[in-house]
C-alpha cells in the first residue's frame, strides 16, 4: 500500500490526473490485528486504491463522532496519513434497489458515498476549482485539521466551511459569519449570459443588481427573501454594449461588488 503498485491505485491516480475529483471508501480491515508489515495483508490497513496520493479516502464513524471499528486505518506503507476525512459510516440510510430504503448499512462504502457529494457540492458552487482544490478544501476545513491523524484522517468533513475554503491557506470562519457570499461569476469575460451564485448563510433579503462602470444601474437580478443555501441567476446581456459591468449584491450587513466582462 504505497500508492504506486497496486492496480486499482494506478488507474485512480490516471483519472485523478485527468481531472476528476476521486472520492473512494478506506477499506473496512480494522477488526483484524495489525500486521507486522503493512503490505503483507490488507488487514487493518488502508486498501487500494485508498493508499493513491491524489484520492479523496474516506473513513466511516458513528452517529457520536466515533470512528468505527471496522474502518481502515493508515498510515500507507511510505507514512502518509490516511484517511484523508472521515464521515458517517454507521447505520446510514441508503437506498434499497427493491424499494424504500434501509437505515442499517454500515462500511466506508456508505461513508465515501457522502464525501462525493460534498464533492459535487463544492465542484457545483465553485465550478473554478479543480480536483486538487476540492480536496483541499475538504481536508483543511474538516474537524482535525490541526491534529491529522490515521484513524479519522483530518477529520469529519465539515462541507459549509469548506464552500468558503480560500486558497491563502485557511478557511474562512468568522464567529459571525456574514449573511451571504457572492461566487465567482462565470464564464467571466462572457457572451452573451454569465452565471451569477450566491450562498445565503441565514434567511436574508438579497439584492443582485448589474451596474455599468459609470454606476449607473443596468437591470435588478434579485430582489427578494432567500433561504439558507445556494442560489444561481443568469443574466443574458444581448441588448447591451461591450463593457465592464459592476455586480452589486447586498444581503443583511455585507455588500460585495465584482467586475464582469462582456465582449462580444
Amino acid at each position: 500500500m504505497d500508492g504506486n503498485t497496486a492496480i486499482t491505485t494506478i488507474g485512480i491516480d490516471i483519472a485523478a490526473s485527468l481531472g476528476l475529483a476521486c472520492v473512494t471508501s478506506a477499506g473496512n480491515w480494522a477488526n483484524e490485528d495489525p500486521p507486522v508489515d503493512p503490505c503483507e495483508t490488507l488487514s487493518y490497513y488502508i486498501s487500494a486504491p485508498a493508499d493513491a496520493d491524489s484520492v479523496i479516502a474516506v473513513g466511516a464513524v458513528s452517529a457520536d463522532s466515533i470512528i468505527a471499528s471496522f474502518s481502515s486505518r493508515g498510515p500507507t506503507y511510505d507514512g502518509r496519513i490516511k484517511p484523508e476525512v472521515s464521515a458517517l459510516g454507521v447505520g446510514v440510510a441508503v437506498a434499497n434497489p427493491a424499494g424504500g430504503y434501509s437505515v442499517f448499512y454500515s462500511g466506508t462504502s456508505a461513508s465515501s458515498p457522502l464525501v462525493a457529494g460534498a464533492a459535487a457540492v463544492l465542484l457545483s458552487a465553485n465550478p473554478q476549482w479543480n480536483n486538487m482544490e476540492v480536496r483541499e478544501a475538504l481536508m483543511m476545513t474538516a474537524s482535525q485539521v490541526d491534529m491529522p491523524n490515521n484513524d479519522y484522517g483530518y477529520g469529519l468533513v465539515n462541507i459549509w466551511s469548506a464552500l468558503f475554503y480560500n486558497y491563502s491557506g485557511s478557511a474562512i470562519t468568522p464567529q459571525h459569519p456574514a449573511s451571504f457570499s457572492l461566487h465567482t461569476a462565470y464564464p467571466n469575460p462572457f457572451n452573451p449570459t454569465v452565471t451569477l451564485s450566491v450562498s445565503v448563510a441565514r434567511l436574508s433579503m438579497v439584492n443582485i443588481t448589474i451596474l455599468d462602470i459609470n454606476g449607473r444601474l443596468i437591470t435588478t437580478i434579485c430582489n427578494e427573501v432567500l433561504d439558507v443555501g445556494y442560489h444561481q441567476f443568469i443574466w443574458n446581456a444581448t441588448a447591451q454594449p461591450n463593457g465592464i459591468y459592476i455586480v452589486r449584491s447586498t444581503g443583511g450587513q455585507t455588500a460585495l461588488n465584482q467586475k464582469i466582462t462582456l465582449i462580444k
